[in-house]
């Protein structure tokens, strides 16, 4: 019988605290998910103001968010950064949009109903990085 090194036993010990992590993992992002995907979405709902787009944005921003929890769970604001991932999605998209707006026939108007009519009107006049600045700040009470 051959006894093993420092060295085995603690390549062991590290394989198996990367393992109970591992196992942990999508409990957190459960957990993180259950608080924040909500926000997530109203925040790119009220920044893009298209309610589709933005439930497409965060669908898209909760996955890649997943995909890259175990860097993105050590973040100040792990929520903040799943907003920009899903709003720089969309822009994605937006951007495709005006492309084949161009190219082919007109896509259907945006659906989605103003929460103020005097509100929706300024944050219209804004460009989308300005309002997306003014929904986190005024309407989210995000930090700075």
């Amino acid at each position: 019988m051959r006894v093993s090194g420092v060295g085995n036993i603690q390549a062991m010990e590290d394989r198996r605290v990367a393992t109970a992590a591992t196992r942990a993992q999508p409990r957190e992002f459960e957990i993180f998910f259950r608080q924040e995907a909500d926000g997530v979405y109203r925040a790119l709902a009220a920044t893009l103001r298209d309610r589709e787009l933005a439930e497409e944005a965060a669908a898209e921003a909760m996955a890649r968010t997943f995909e890259a929890w175990r860097r993105v769970r050590r973040y100040d604001n792990p929520a903040g950064w799943s907003y920009r991932v899903g709003l720089n999605w969309a822009r994605s998209r937006l951007r495709r949009r005006d492309v084949a707006r161009r190219l082919g026939p007109a896509l259907p108007a945006e659906t989605s109903e103003p929460f103020d009519g005097q509100l929706h009107a300024a944050l219209l006049a804004l460009d989308l990085d300005q309002r997306a600045v003014v929904v986190l700040r005024y309407l989210f009470d995000w930090s700075q």
